[in-house]
C-alpha cells in the first residue's frame, strides 16, 4: 500500500518555500500557530499559578481570577505585538 505525499514529499502535504534553519525560525516562521497557542496557554497558566500562590499565602480568593485574566490579556497583547502589526 503506498502512502500519498504532498508536493514536498511530506505526508501532511506541507511545503515551505524555505526550510527553517534555527528553532526560532521553525517555530515563529513556519508554524506561527504553535507559537500563538503556546502564548495563549502559557500566559494564563503562569499568572494563574502565581495568583493562586498569592491567594494561598494571603488567604484571599480573588487573585487566581485576576492572574488568569491578566495572563490572558498579556498573551493577547504579546500576540498582537508579534503578529498583529503590519
Amino acid at each position: 500500500m503506498s502512502q500519498s505525499t504532498g508536493p514536498a514529499g511530506h505526508p501532511s502535504g506541507y511545503s515551505a518555500k524555505e526550510e527553517p534553519t534555527t528553532h526560532s525560525q521553525f517555530v515563529h516562521g513556519a508554524y506561527p500557530a504553535i507559537s500563538v497557542l503556546s502564548y495563549l496557554l502559557a500566559g494564563p497558566l503562569t499568572f494563574g499559578l502565581m495568583g493562586w500562590g498569592v491567594d494561598q499565602w494571603l488567604g484571599t480568593s480573588f487573585l487566581l481570577v485576576v492572574g488568569l485574566l491578566g495572563g490572558m490579556g498579556l498573551a493577547f497583547y504579546v500576540i498582537w505585538l508579534r503578529y498583529g502589526r503590519a
